[in-house]
């Protein structure tokens, strides 16, 4: 059984940048994910050549941060707000997409058992053809 430990994985923000429109303020957030190897091939669906497009494993999440009428704007505030919520966001993407991911893999297996039982089942049956086989050659006279 492997071991993973939760700071195998982690989601950097890369890049934050802001935008204000009156007393509001949007943060988009470049983030990546860092995972071991194993999880990353389930996740990823061209690992060949995930390390290879620098950028595969990034992806942008905005978030919003709006002052309420009764509040006074507080501009850092309003900042890291807008960043948590972007932050937020981009997890619960990801937590979405690792559970689709799950979910066809779990899928694949439910339909490909019963080929799998079928293939065991002819495997094991050729395998004791020849046996039988190979015991009828070595017990007869003729070679």
């Amino acid at each position: 059984m492997i071991n993973f430990d939760r700071s195998d994985i982690k989601m950097s923000v890369l890049n934050t940048d802001f935008y204000f429109n009156g007393e509001n303020v949007t943060c988009e957030v470049t983030v990546t994910l860092k995972a071991p190897d194993l999880l990353l091939k389930f996740l990823v669906d061209d690992y060949d050549s995930f390390f290879d497009l620098g950028n595969y494993s990034r992806w942008k999440v905005k978030g919003t941060a709006k002052c309420h009428p009764d509040d006074e704007f507080d501009i850092e505030k309003g900042k890291k707000i807008a960043q948590a919520k972007a932050e937020a966001k981009a997890y619960l993407q990801l937590r979405t997409y690792v559970l689709n991911k799950w979910n066809t893999l779990l899928d694949i297996i439910e339909a490909a058992a019963p080929l799998k039982d079928k293939f065991v089942d002819k495997a094991e049956g050729c395998h004791t053809h020849n046996e039988e086989y190979i015991n009828r050659i070595s017990n007869s006279n003729v070679f």
